[in-house]
């Protein structure tokens, strides 16, 4: 990073960092504004102008922007893309040091959108979680909008097939994977991968018990079903 790099520049710099996976809108004044690769692939998707801004001397970066009062309209076309987009607000009314505090209110995916005008009305806007192995496989999934939320697994020789014809039955949004492992293309929804210990079996269980404020998961038709937890537990993070 050059050493006369602009303050704003540095304060993007940081809280990208934190979301290196979503696009991040962040917001200047009355627009959100994205910047290098981010800003590239919006002016791509959303078919807005692309610029640039100086950020340090002789250096220049892309930019595109969007104006605050539309971001809905734009947001619902990354998200039906398969985008995931982290809104970063500005905070306050006078600045710090000449610098607005700013920070990421809401990372937004196709699984976790709650926008009326952003969700499809015939359907569900499921959010999955698949944990396959050998011949089994967790599935759990919940419609945040809704509340809704099931876990089951699934077992059988062809349990590529079985996962198969549950998620077209489901038609989620967004489907969680462990990045350990490789589906055959094909599959309905969005897949996001995630971090196998996110689906570690202890983190998961302490999870559900947390969220259901119980001393056991008996009584919610998840004993003996150890990939079920864990997809359930996943889905719940």
């Amino acid at each position: 990073m050059p050493d006369d790099v602009t303050p704003i520049r540095q304060q993007y710099l940081e809280i990208k960092r934190q979301y290196p996976d979503a696009i991040l809108f962040f917001r200047l004044g009355d627009f959100y504004e994205t910047f290098d690769q981010d800003a590239e692939t919006a002016s791509r998707e959303l078919d807005i102008v692309l610029t640039s801004r100086n950020v340090a001397k002789g250096v220049r970066i892309p930019m595109a922007g969007i104006p605050y009062h539309a971001v809905e309209n734009y947001l619902a076309r990354l998200i039906e893309k398969g985008y995931h987009v982290a809104i970063c607000e500005q905070l306050g009314d006078q600045p710090v040091k000449g610098l607005f505090p700013r920070q990421v209110t809401r990372v937004v995916t196709p699984g976790t959108v709650v926008e009326p005008g952003m969700l499809k009305g015939d359907r569900n806007n499921y959010l999955v979680a698949v944990f396959p192995a050998e011949n089994r496989a967790g599935v759990a999934y919940v419609d945040i909008t809704t509340g809704e939320f099931s876990a089951t697994e699934l077992e059988g020789e062809d349990i590529a097939g079985l996962l198969r014809a549950e998620l077209i039955r489901l038609n989620p949004a967004e489907v969680l994977l462990p990045d350990s492992i490789e589906l055959a293309n094909g599959f309905p929804g969005h897949t996001t991968r995630w971090p196998v210990w996110r689906f570690e079996p202890g983190r998961c269980q302490e999870t559900l018990l947390r969220h259901f404020q119980a001393a056991s998961l008996d009584g919610f038709g998840l004993h003996g079903l150890p990939f079920a937890i864990r997809a359930a537990g996943a889905v719940l993070q």
